[in-house]
């Protein structure tokens, strides 16, 4: 899970894909290593996470090894290789029973096929405590504003992202409504300092897409969703030594967004290799096409099951779950979610 987004009460799980994962921590957990291997787009993946807050700045360096074919300078290298570091502050000023921080960030990240890229921001939150058997919290927001620059021979492209996000009380006290908004645009800039809606190919999106849907370039983007938390107590399921589950968490939700900087043809859209540049933001695109007369309309609905619990006596928390989401287009999609919570 980003950090980031967990430290300040916005997203707790992440989708995983078919593979394992290797967590270690120090004993005041400070230091949290993270080793993952990965088989998804018929290829075998490796990633690396290390992060350390015993200080500030806290760092957190990552690595990711054949995630991507390379699209630019790739000839003779086997595979890709992309490594980031970002540095970030994590202010608390939490009292009175609130939670809250502001946390700015800068990172880099570079890739063997020849794109390096800054990404820098600034987030801040306001929650209510939350009790041990409230899923998220029940009144509160936070704020985000982030770029990220790339530059090249042909000029400096630009991504700006502005996202916030709030809690509200649901019809229980162990319950949450929680409405996210969020808004993206990029553009190019000339040497003679000519600016461009749309870039000659897309920066990688800071935006998310509608739950559901895969990734594509998001020139000028709005996005709107709606979550629902419900808390159930299982009492006492327990296995000796293999499981012992304390809660289930059930999330149905609605995302809506408006793409208004490109068209793309279903062919383009359903061509695997296509689809694998514009995950990562790295290929070449002429099939944008900028401005309010082609906005496209993306929504989608379902839910998120989770089942929390402690299992093989590990003394974290540990979540796993499946998400099932419909979009506009009928499209059916099941994914695997997982969250863990370590102290």
């Amino acid at each position: 899970v980003n950090r980031i987004m967990k430290m300040s009460y916005d997203e707790l799980y992440q989708l995983v894909g078919l593979g394992a994962t290797v967590i270690s921590q120090n004993t005041l957990g400070t230091a949290v290593t993270q080793l993952g291997y990965e088989y998804h787009d018929r290829r075998h993946t490796g990633h690396i996470n290390f992060n350390y807050t015993g200080w500030y700045p806290a760092i957190e360096l990552t690595a990711d090894f054949n995630d991507h074919e390379l699209l630019l300078d790739g000839k003779g290298k086997p595979f890709s290789i992309d490594a980031g570091a970002r540095i970030y502050i994590p202010w608390n000023f939490s009292r009175g029973g609130w939670n809250r921080g502001l946390i700015p960030y800068v990172e880099g990240n570079w890739c063997n096929d020849g794109i390096f890229n800054f990404t820098y921001g600034a987030r801040w939150y306001s929650v209510l405590e939350r009790s041990k058997r409230q899923l998220s919290p029940r009144l509160g927001f936070g704020l985000e504003v982030d770029g990220r620059t790339l530059w090249d021979a042909q000029g400096t492209r630009d991504l700006s992202y502005i996202y916030t996000y709030g809690y509200l009380p649901g019809f229980t006290k162990d319950q949450s409504l929680k409405l996210t908004a969020g808004f993206q645009k990029q553009w190019q800039a000339t040497g003679d300092g000519e600016r461009f809606a749309a870039p000659s190919y897309a920066l990688s999106n800071l935006a998310k897409m509608p739950r559901g849907y895969s990734q594509m370039p998001l020139t000028d983007y709005a996005k709107f969703t709606a979550d629902y938390g419900i808390f159930i107590y299982l009492g006492d399921v327990t296995w000796p030594w293999l499981y012992y589950l304390s809660r289930m968490q059930i999330v149905p939700f609605a995302d809506f967004a408006i793409n208004r900087g490109a068209v793309y043809s279903v062919k383009e859209r359903e061509n695997q290799s296509f689809i694998d540049r514009l995950i990562h933001g790295k290929t070449e695109f002429d099939a944008i096409i900028p401005g309010a007369q082609n906005p496209r309309y993306l929504y989608s609905y379902g839910a998120d099951v989770l089942v929390s619990g402690h299992f093989f006596r590990i003394g974290s928390e540990i979540s796993i779950g499946v998400r099932y989401a419909r979009t506009g287009e009928g499209r059916n999609t099941w994914q695997v979610i997982f969250g863990h919570n370590m102290k």
